[in-house]
């Protein structure tokens, strides 16, 4: 074994400082550094390295029993290194750099100062830089540097002991090559873990930036907390906050600065706990939080959430209103319902199965209230209510503001829904609405204003009413009525019935064979592709076979019927020059007009014709064409 060169100064602070060569294999037993003065420090220009042993035990005994001073001081303004090789000890599995025995009544203090270095190294095991215990509060102040590197389990900075605290205001950077990272961790009553520094964690299988263990915890992060892995199935976790089953008591945790992982933050919280954490974010979270257990908690966001918002536990609330989330926020879907209150953007807020709360605020918001008996309020803006999943039939009604899915909701301020799977049935109210039916067979209905209803998979019943409505069927055989006003309805694919009803209208046809009515009024009416049944109605109408082989009939009124090269063959049942009916013909198409029967044919060649039903060719001037 190489010697390694290091320099000690160990004892009184007071001792002379030596040099000298330390040989591994000349001691019988690894050496620890047991210090028992009131105050020890590695100055800035020393460099101790340790092999396969801990750098410093600190320990309240003195070596012959007794106890030494009740509390010790240690310093580190220069490096301190410890190693573990691939040839150690037998049974030795890693390696720590700092130890802190549990014989202290009162709690040692380990400063890293700035320019510091703690630096843990092990190969074939794990690595603790720092570990934290003792009856009293041990501390761990860090304004240098900490860096671990383990071919196993690797953790920063540890703290076991009760009313502990680990204060980082340097770095620290911590990689397992081959299985679990970790920042800060600690344990305990009331532990404190205190960032305004940098904490980047890289795990092999699992990496944890922070993580607070048991009751009445506290945390505070002004800095940036990084932590990722290469597992494709475990989630990296940027806060991980821990509270057992017997706590009764609140913890506190506010975020100032930047915290990132698969889950930025995960809040577990045991059932029996009767305690209600709140968590108050004003800097930024990258990741999904998770926030789950037997009791209620709060989550204040005054910051920005880069992420979704998951709760798991009874009662709890998402207070958002001074905060922007980029992701889901979802209530609990245990018992207790919750209060989920968004922001200024536009959130995606959704309820569990008991009786939630949830107001959008302002913002473009979409909210789904689950299957409790909710109370839903999108706030400012144009606010979109989700019944996507929905586990049986749905009825909304906007204008008596109440919707039912299994549970009743009171609703406000919202302008568009989306029905789910089965067949819903959607009322809008006075204003502008989108109504979106989604699967199954559903009836759309609207009152007032200008609305869009598309009835999208099912065989769909869609009816709008006074203003206008763009109306359509998508999939399905569909029937759409488009009331009152100026109207534009598209039957989609599949065999449509579509009736422009009152005022002006397009009517289009679209995929399939359809029935395409406009109505009273001068209507646009389009079959679209498939063989159609178009029909104008009263009014002076502009009517198009397009392609397929239509059927088209202007009623009464002056219409004018509509032919191209390529639509194919096409009759009119009703034209009348007289009362004012032409044909139209695109732009640049060739055709010839001749007799056929008791019929006037329009030929433009290639199979395409326009047959006018018991019209004399003869008896037309040539103005009929235009």
């Amino acid at each position: 074994m190489d010697a390694v060169r290091v320099r000690v100064r160990h004892g009184a602070t007071s001792g002379a400082a030596g040099s000298g060569r330390i040989s591994e294999a000349a001691m019988p037993t690894p050496m620890q550094t047991v210090t028992t003065s009131a105050d020890y420090r590695v100055s800035a220009t020393e460099q101790l390295i340790f092999v396969n042993q801990p750098a410093f035990l600190l320990n309240q005994l003195a070596p012959g029993g007794g106890v030494a001073h009740p509390a010790v001081h240690l310093t580190i303004s220069g490096e301190v290194q410890a190693l573990m090789t691939s040839v150690q000890a037998a049974g030795a599995m890693g390696i720590n750099g700092i130890n802190v025995s549990n014989t202290f009544d009162a709690g040692p203090t380990v400063t890293i100062e700035r320019g510091g270095l703690l630096k843990v190294t092990a190969t074939g095991g794990g690595a603790i830089a720092y570990a934290g215990g003792g009856q009293g509060a041990a501390t761990l102040n860090n304004a240098g540097a900490v860096i671990v590197q383990a071919d196993d389990k690797a953790v920063g900075l540890n703290n076991l002991s009760a009313r502990g605290v680990l204060i980082n205001s340097g770095q620290v950077s911590v990689i397992s090559t081959g299985s679990d990272a970790i920042g800060l961790e600690t344990y305990g009553y009331r532990v404190q873990a205190l960032n305004s520094g940098e904490i980047t964690v890289f795990g092999h299988d699992r990496a944890t930036g922070v993580w607070i263990a048991d009751s009445q915890g506290v945390f505070r992060n002004t800095g940036v907390i990084v932590a990722r892995d290469d597992n494709p199935v475990r989630d990296s976790v940027g806060v991980l906050w821990n509270v057992g089953p017997t706590t009764s008591s609140q913890g506190e945790f506010v975020n100032e600065g930047t915290i990132e992982g698969d889950r930025s933050l995960q809040v577990e919280i045991s059932f029996g706990s009767a305690a209600d954490n709140v968590i108050v974010n004003k800097g930024r979270l990258i990741g999904t939080v998770f926030m789950g257990g037997g009791a209620a908690e709060t989550l204040v966001n005054n910051g920005v959430i880069d992420g979704a918002v998951r709760f798991f536990g009874g009662g709890s609330i998402y207070d958002g209103r001074a905060g922007t989330v980029l992701g889901e926020v979802v209530a609990s879907d245990n018992n207790g319902g919750g209060l989920l209150l968004g922001g200024s953007g536009g959130e995606t807020l959704s309820g569990g199965y008991s009786n939630d709360t949830i107001s959008g605020g302002g913002g473009d918001d979409l909210i789904a209230g689950g299957r409790g008996d909710d109370r839903l309020d999108g706030g400012a803006g144009v606010n979109t209510l989700s019944f996507a999943r929905a586990l049986e039939p749905v009825r909304v009604d906007l204008a008596a503001q109440t919707a039912s899915d299994g549970g009743t909701k009171t609703l406000a301020n919202f302008q568009i829904v989306l029905g789910g799977r089965y067949a819903d049935t959607l009322i809008g109210g006075v204003g502008d609405d989108t109504l979106m039916g989604g699967d199954g067979a559903d009836v759309l209905t609207d009152i007032a204003g200008s609305n869009r209803l598309w009835g999208e998979a099912g065989d769909d019943s869609l009816a709008g009413g006074v203003g206008f409505d763009n109306m359509n069927g998508n999939t399905g055989n569909d029937t759409l009525h488009a009331g009152d006003g100026e109207d534009w309805v598209s039957g989609g694919k599949d065999q449509d019935l579509l009736y422009g009803d009152a005022a002006f209208d397009i009517v289009l046809g679209n995929l399939g064979d359809d029935t395409c009515d406009g109505g009273a009024g001068a209507d646009w009416v389009r079959g679209g592709q498939g063989d159609d049944i178009v029909r104008g109605g009263a009014g002076d109408d502009l009517l198009w076979g397009d392609r397929g082989a239509d059927t088209l009939t202007g009623g009464t009124g002056a219409d004018v019927f509509n032919t191209f090269v390529g639509a194919g063959l096409d009759r009119v049942t009703d034209f009348s020059f007289a009362e004012g009916d032409r044909v139209h013909i695109e732009a640049g198409a060739s055709y010839s007009v001749r007799q056929v029967g008791v019929d006037t044919v329009v030929d433009l060649g290639g199979g395409d014709q326009l047959i006018l039903e018991r019209v004399d060719a003869a008896s037309l001037p040539a103005g009929f064409i235009v």
